[in-house]
């Protein structure tokens, strides 16, 4: 099989609930056959990064990963030298460029999770224009 590349744009000082889904989801595709590459916006504390700890789990620290810019898409990019065949964005900005440059590196495919939660009662609106083109051409876009 191949590898699959969690990008979580924060930073692991504690055993959290992300921390528990990266390593329960490290487990479940080492037994499907899967390399799992767990990227941080910065290093894991020691004993998060024991916790996750796996003969199929690497870790990698991006910092800037939350807000990027061109040096962090540069080694973004970087990271997606090593081929893995899916991405999955968490904790990242829902629009940005992270899915283009992963698809032109060849990533077959790109995951984005929302992580935000909203307010009692909150109604989604349309986007601006350039958000929905930015988007994707054509397709229903709401700010979040």
């Amino acid at each position: 099989m191949g590898t699959v590349l969690s990008v979580f744009g924060l930073e692991p000082k504690r055993i959290g609930g992300t921390e528990m889904y990266a390593r329960e989801l490290s487990r479940q595709l080492g037994e499907a056959g899967w390399k799992s590459c767990l990227c941080f916006e910065g290093a894991p504390a020691p004993a998060v990064a024991r916790f996750l700890e796996a003969p199929n789990t690497s870790i990698c620290v991006l910092p800037g990963i939350s807000n990027p810019n061109a040096g962090v898409l540069r080694r973004f990019a970087d990271l997606l030298r090593e081929r893995p065949e899916i991405v999955h964005l968490s904790y990242t900005p829902l629009l940005s460029l992270y899915p283009l440059v992963a698809r032109m590196l060849r990533v077959r495919k790109v995951f984005m999770t929302d992580q935000g939660s909203y307010p009692e009662g909150y109604r989604p609106s349309r986007a601006a224009l350039w958000k929905r083109l930015v988007a994707a051409p054509g397709a229903l876009c709401y700010t979040m």
